[in-house]
């Protein structure tokens, strides 16, 4: 199972992740971190639009964090999956 954006946010809510209320609406592009390279094979830097409230900072163990940002989790998997 794979989660991006607010998909990502429910199965990590769903999982008993930490869900962050942010002080502010993050809006528009970030550059992300890719921890996961079969993911995104290249050199070049990931940039992804988002538009949230809500972070995701702590995830379980089930949970691989397969990119983030500086807002917490971005992109996820369940592992094992």
């Amino acid at each position: 199972i794979l989660g991006v954006c607010m998909g990502m946010q429910l199965i990590a809510h769903a999982h008993g992740a930490h869900m962050h209320l942010m002080e502010e609406r993050s809006y528009g592009h970030r550059d992300i971190i890719v921890h996961d390279q079969t993911l995104w094979p290249t050199e070049k830097p990931a940039t992804v639009f988002e538009s949230h409230n809500w972070a995701v900072q702590k995830v379980p163990k089930e949970l691989e964090v397969l990119a983030s940002s500086e807002n917490g989790v971005e992109i996820l998997h369940v592992a094992g999956k």
